[in-house]
């Protein structure tokens, strides 16, 4: 038995891949203990924030640039490699092979590439669960893909629309926790958070500035912001809901030309200024204005 476990760690030992994984894995590690430590330290990077020199935009940008660059050194090299080994043995003998995949410096070398690749790859990331604005961000992208020139799927876009509207009911009749919390009257604590408001911007702005002259994306938004705007007392959400009407009616006056088109969307839009005045269908406690 130790006479087997000792062959199958010497072929373990002796491939090609062993090396590499053991410092891949090692910077998998070595990544998530930092993160832990960047958690437990946050305090210091917010009072000398000129320390490292950049935000977690900043930061972010770094990561990603580092971690394209160094897998793309990695095939680019090991590309080359492995040409000039096939003319090599083409023209000697296999046995070059042999002695390039047992080398230990090709080992580490490639290992060391792949290693900073996952290392800066691993680390957290936004999920729906926990980050509704993260959801509301992937269905946002699908239709300004679909709104774009060279797609022009206008129905997939109008789907997202609906999808959008059917999140922010949801979010429009639920309380939302202030950002400044207080403990017998005084400021304890200053929390960041999505608001409505801004959950809001997230899922019309962009589209609302890739629809011009659509009419069927702009009706649509402004039948949810309708659907919205009946299940919400909130003066602020209600509020931004007005703003998105009129930046949508500025779009449209804008850019809708046939009359037809105009006298549609007119009237779609008068049924959402009538919708912003009368009291909503459902009274929910939302978050006090």
């Amino acid at each position: 038995m130790i006479m087997r476990l000792r062959h199958y760690w010497q072929e373990m030992w002796s491939s090609f891949w062993f090396v590499p994984a053991a410092i891949v894995f090692g910077a998998v590690g070595l990544a998530s203990v930092l993160i832990a430590v960047d958690a437990t330290f946050m305090h210091v990077v917010e009072r000398w924030p000129l320390l490292f020199g950049a935000g977690a935009a900043g930061s972010r940008g770094l990561l990603t640039a580092v971690a394209s660059s160094m897998i793309t050194v990695a095939g680019v090299v090991f590309s080359i490699t492995i040409v000039a080994l096939s003319l090599t043995s083409s023209q000697y003998t296999s046995r070059v092979l042999r002695n390039f995949m047992r080398d230990r410096v090709n080992q580490v070398v490639l290992g060391l590439f792949v290693g900073v690749f996952a290392y800066y790859v691993i680390s957290r990331h936004r999920t729906v669960q926990h980050d509704a604005a993260f959801g509301i961000r992937q269905i946002v992208d699908i239709a300004l893909k679909a709104l774009s020139p060279g797609i022009n799927d206008t129905t997939t876009a109008v789907m997202c629309v609906d999808y959008l509207a059917a999140i922010l009911v949801r979010i429009a009749v639920r309380r939302m926790p202030a950002s400044h919390r207080l403990d017998q009257g005084v400021l304890r604590v200053i929390a960041r958070g999505p608001s409505f408001e801004s959950l809001l911007a997230e899922a019309f702005d962009q589209i609302r500035q890739n629809a011009a002259g659509n009419v069927a994306i702009m009706s649509r938004m402004l039948g949810a912001i309708q659907t919205i705007a009946s299940l919400t007392t909130s003066a602020s959400r209600r509020r931004a809901l007005r703003e998105q009407v009129q930046s949508i009616a500025e779009l449209a006056g804008r850019t809708v030309d046939s009359p037809y088109d105009r006298a549609r969307f007119e009237s779609r839009l008068m049924s959402v200024h009538e919708a912003l005045k009368a009291n909503p269908v459902l009274f929910v406690r939302d978050k006090e204005d």
